[in-house]
């Protein structure tokens, strides 16, 4: 998708859904739903990552969420990128529990979950944030390894509750090639796309990235084109 550079900090609910801009997003949404099994009517956790770090971190996943919700797919946005978490601020909300205070207290029961996720401004969007802990590099390798299966299942758990059928969790990580914490959660999930920033990511970068996903036998569906 090709978005006016003025347009890169601005969140998709700012615009008509009959926008270019919206269109784009929507379009991206359709791709990532027909390309799910038809027979899951379940939930299922996609992954955006990026070689190295977004333009505008958290927003292109913070805009596909509001896409999907818009147009009538439930989802749980969850800011993964424990240690530079962004996407609390698109929705304009401060230091708030979230995925880093889940997996440190391991408390993975669909009925515990409520405590960590929040609404937003859309009746099918909901939002986890990265949390309250700071943690090092090593503690967040370490948390996500241990705990991040259980967290999917439970997040998964949560919205099956919730929303009967189909419904998505859209998890944002930091950029694949600053260390392990990306892998680990694409390990993890059910679909993996990469984020490519036309001008700036470059073919050694995505190639480094692909080879790290790889090592995790995580399958990338498909690609997402930034042009910033």
């Amino acid at each position: 998708m090709a978005l006016q550079k003025q347009e890169q900090a601005s969140l998709l609910s700012d615009y008509n859904t009959n926008s270019t801009y919206s269109l784009a997003y929507t379009e991206i949404i359709a791709n990532i739903r027909f390309s799910l099994d038809a027979a899951q009517k379940q939930p299922q956790a996609i992954v955006l990552a990026s070689p190295t770090s977004e333009h505008e971190p958290g927003l292109t996943a913070t805009n596909l969420a509001i896409a999907a919700a818009q147009n009538g797919l439930p989802t749980l946005l969850v800011d993964a990128n424990l240690q530079t978490p962004h996407i609390q601020q698109c929705f304009g909300i401060g230091q708030t529990s979230g995925l880093s205070d889940l997996l440190a207290s391991f408390n993975k029961e669909s009925q515990q979950i409520e405590q960590y996720v929040r609404p937003t401004f859309l009746p099918e969007l909901s939002l986890l944030s990265a949390g309250t802990l700071s943690l090092s590099s090593q503690e967040t390798s370490r948390l996500l390894m241990r705990h991040i299966d259980e967290a999917i299942q439970a997040l998964k758990a949560y919205m099956a509750a919730r929303y009967p059928g189909l419904s998505l969790l859209i998890l944002h990580g930091a950029p694949v090639l600053t260390g392990v914490n990306a892998s680990l959660l694409a390990a993890h999930a059910d679909q993996t796309y990469l984020l490519i920033t036309k001008g700036q990511t470059t073919r050694t970068q995505a190639r480094n990235a692909l080879q790290h996903l790889e090592r995790t036998h995580t399958t990338v569906a498909g690609t997402i084109l930034l042009d910033v």
